[in-house]
C-alpha cells in the first residue's frame, strides 16, 4: 500500500524535474559537496594569505617560520592539512558521482 506521503513525494519530484528519489538525492549531494569544497577551498585561502605560500612550502619551511609561535604554525598546520584532505574526499566523492 502506498501512502499519502509516498505519493506527494513522487509527485513532488515529478514537479521538480527529477525521476527518481534517488536522482534528487545524488544532485542534493552534488551541490553539498560542492559547497563543502568552497569552503574548504576558503579556508585554505586563508592560510595561503596568511603565509603567503601552498601548503606544500609551509610544509617544507615550518621550522623556519619564525614570525609565528610554535603553537600557531601547528594549529594552522593541522587545520590546513585536515581541509586539503577534505577536499580530496569531496572531489573523490563528486567524481564517483558523475
Amino acid at each position: 500500500m502506498i501512502s499519502d506521503k509516498s505519493i506527494i513525494v513522487a509527485e513532488c519530484l515529478q514537479e521538480l524535474g527529477f525521476d527518481s528519489l534517488e536522482s534528487y538525492a545524488v544532485e542534493m549531494i552534488r551541490k553539498q559537496l560542492v559547497d563543502e569544497i568552497q569552503k574548504s577551498s576558503s579556508e585554505i585561502e586563508k592560510f595561503e594569505s596568511k603565509y603567503g605560500m601552498d601548503y606544500a612550502e609551509f610544509s617544507s619551511r615550518f621550522a623556519e617560520l619564525s614570525q609565528w609561535n610554535l603553537f600557531e604554525k601547528e594549529n594552522d598546520s593541522m587545520d590546513w592539512k585536515a581541509e586539503t584532505r577534505m577536499i580530496r574526499i569531496y572531489e573523490k566523492r563528486l567524481a564517483a558521482l558523475a
